[in-house]
């Protein structure tokens, strides 16, 4: 018996429904748009991480095979792309990431904060993507400031990371924080390792 795990067209999830858009739609994208839209030096990775992701868990593009030597069951399990930008890899690496950071932090009220630039200032973050680094550290500092002068004396304590797409998929540089909520209670608060 072989149990095989394809990509089902016929009953797709919503990772195979994304990687189906590309599969139908990338390569005219590229044709039409990826010069204008993808910097240049940029353009070669964005082709590989795509193709990667297209072809995520399809079993034409490889697979593990395992088979019972005592029964003949044969099982194959398609490879995955394991990159961030893939729908269902992504998601995995994200949730270990969290559950990575979610062992360090305090067990108290904490603030998420997104932090933003106007609009008219993406355009020069996409063609330097270098100013996305300095986005994230002016947006760490402001907050630190802004917590220091409430509360003198306060270390502040976060962890913060740049994203560069919003949930459209559009390009949207933003910063997102965590930090310890500021109250009256928790000025004493020191993580036990430091």
């Amino acid at each position: 018996m072989v149990l095989a795990l394809p990509f089902h067209a016929n009953c797709p999830t919503n990772a195979d429904r994304f990687r189906q858009i590309f599969r139908d739609h990338f390569d005219r994208w590229c044709d039409l748009r990826l010069e204008d839209e993808v910097p240049a030096d940029q353009r070669a990775y964005v082709r590989e991480t795509v193709q990667r992701m297209r072809l995520c868990r399809d079993p034409e593009a490889g697979y593990a095979r395992y088979v019972c030597p005592h029964c003949g069951f044969d099982l194959r399990v398609p490879f995955a792309c394991q990159i961030r930008f893939c729908p269902s890899c992504g998601k995995v690496r994200v949730d270990e990431w969290v559950n990575a950071i979610t062992r360090d932090l305090l067990e108290v009220p904490h603030l998420h904060l997104t932090l933003t630039i106007d609009n008219a200032l993406w355009p020069f973050c996409h063609a330097e993507r270098l100013l996305l680094n300095s986005l994230l550290q002016v947006a760490a500092q402001a907050v630190k400031e802004v917590l220091t002068d409430l509360y003198p004396g306060v270390r502040v304590g976060m962890i913060y990371v740049t994203h560069s797409f919003g949930r459209d998929l559009g390009f949207k540089p933003h910063v997102h924080l965590v930090t310890p909520a500021p109250t009256a209670g928790n000025m004493s608060w020191r993580h036990p390792h430091a």
